[in-house]
């Protein structure tokens, strides 16, 4: 009669899969991370209009009230077709202060101090308080999500 052997798990092989586990762990984690990175970079691709609109926003307070609210008045075409196309941009007069309120998300334009862009700059009317028009002009460049 011929003994058989009891059963046991070979010792080599318990190796090999826990290393297995280790490599896909890892493996995994590489993956995730890349899909992170490409996440990240998709989201900060999408910022440079707001960051480009804040930064210039900034440097205009530099300028005489005058130049300043004509620089915000360009300032806000240039948005307004990188945002809405170039159709968008070529609006003119209430129309242009309607697509400024769609475009942002607002009613400043139309019923608030951002009247001044269209109202204002092309008449001899006293320029209204500038830093108010940077202030409402930085918090719409904020919402910005490109």
């Amino acid at each position: 009669m011929m003994a058989l052997r009891g059963l046991h798990l070979p010792t080599e092989r318990l190796m090999t899969d826990g290393a297995d586990a280790a490599l896909a762990l890892a493996i995994g984690l590489a993956a995730a991370l890349l899909v992170g990175s490409v996440v990240n970079f998709l989201v900060r691709q999408r910022r440079p209009v707001r960051r480009a609109a804040l930064t210039m926003l900034s440097q205009m307070r530099e300028l005489p009230p005058a130049e300043r609210t004509v620089a915000q008045a360009r300032l806000l075409r240039r948005l307004v077709l990188t945002l809405s196309g170039e159709i968008a941009a070529r609006r003119q007069r209430s129309a242009w202060l309607e697509q400024l309120d769609l475009t942002f998300r607002t009613d400043f334009f139309t019923r608030g101090r951002g009247r001044y862009y269209v109202d204002g700059l092309y008449r001899e009317q006293q320029i209204p308080d500038v830093a108010a028009l940077d202030h409402n002009l930085e918090r719409l460049f904020r919402q910005i999500r490109r």
